[in-house]
């Protein structure tokens, strides 16, 4: 996933190629509040919009990026699952 384009209010994600030395595609997962950063920016954080849509026999939100300290925690906070 890349910050393909920063301005545009629906869709500033893609999913392109990996390049580690793209720094759109550098995101840090903080553990302490649940939020992912983008690394260049820590200040700002991937969340999901406030509508969902159907998506076949799932749901889907699109991603957005908005600044951490005004995102709201239900839609800018992730939880995964580990095996350990």
């Amino acid at each position: 996933m890349s910050l393909i384009d920063p301005d545009n209010n629906k869709v500033p994600f893609g999913l392109v190629p990996c390049n580690s030395d793209d720094a759109r595609q550098g995101f840090v997962f903080d553990s302490n509040t649940g939020r992912i950063q983008l690394q260049s920016s820590p200040n700002m954080c991937v969340v999901v919009g406030e509508s969902s849509r159907s998506a076949g026999p799932f749901m889907s939100r699109n991603l957005l990026l908005a600044n951490c300290e005004s995102a709201e925690a239900e839609l800018s906070v992730w939880v995964y699952q580990s095996d350990n």
